[in-house]
């Protein structure tokens, strides 16, 4: 990617630093004019050079990834809470999935129960 005024406007109007994987080169130009060659057919030379034999090269890191920062959080509740991800997932089992479960297999038993216990009430009665 060359370095150009269309560009510094897109950065200029966002705000926004650039890619980590982009690469900017800032671009001079000259132009010369070569004396008429009769030999040669329209002639036009482009050459490109590096200014410097040496090249910087820097690339941009981030600091915390996502995983980083969740690593991070979740260490600081262990330290200072006690809690973990484990204690998230057992409360979670036990409030609601243990609850349906237990509903799903005893309730129709205790449901059976509870309509034959009426059923005998009535008929007694």
């Amino acid at each position: 990617m060359v370095s150009s005024k269309k560009n510094r406007k897109v950065f200029g109007k966002c705000n926004c630093l650039p890619l980590c994987t982009s690469i900017t080169y800032n671009a001079e130009t000259h132009q010369a004019k070569e004396p008429d060659n009769p030999f040669r057919d329209k002639p036009s030379d482009v050459e490109i050079k590096f200014k410097d034999e040496e090249l910087q090269v820097m690339e941009r890191q981030e600091l915390f990834s996502n995983a980083d920062f969740v690593a991070s959080c979740g260490s600081l509740l262990g330290l200072f809470t006690g809690f973990s991800v484990i204690s998230l997932a057992e409360i979670i089992y036990f409030a609601a999935v243990r609850w349906v479960y237990d509903f799903w297999c005893f309730g129709k038993r205790w449901y059976r129960r509870n309509k034959q216990s009426t059923e005998s009430n009535k008929a007694k009665e």
